[in-house]
């Protein structure tokens, strides 16, 4: 007796992601709001200082990029420049903000927009 031919052609199923993997990513974009309120608090307390160093009359948008580890310490800082004002975005850079925020319990990149004046 011939083997049965199969109807058509086998499909795997992509495998489901583990629970464990979507908690921990709901964790994480759940401490977003608090750990960029934060980076922002620190950020405000260091306009003035910032302004006075960095800015020359022209206004400069950022986008300050951040990673914190569980703790609050900062771990990376990211300042890419503004296209339109490369030189105070290489300036706030240099100004080197303490930036730290209240420990968020994990491992937490945010993005904080800031502009000058």
């Amino acid at each position: 007796m011939p083997a049965p031919v199969p109807a058509g052609p086998v499909v795997e199923a992509a495998p489901a992601e583990p629970v464990e993997a979507v908690d921990e990513s709901a964790a994480i974009t759940a401490l977003h709001p608090q750990v960029r309120a934060g980076a922002t608090s620190v950020l405000e307390a260091n306009r003035t200082r910032l302004r006075n160093a960095c800015f020359k009359g022209q206004p400069v948008k950022l986008r300050v990029e951040a990673s914190f580890d569980p703790d609050g310490r900062l771990l990376v800082l990211n300042i890419p420049d503004d296209p339109r004002n490369a030189a105070a975005s290489a300036c706030v850079r240099e100004q080197r903000v303490a930036l730290a925020v209240d420990p968020p319990g994990r491992h937490v990149t945010v993005e904080v927009p800031f502009e000058l004046p």
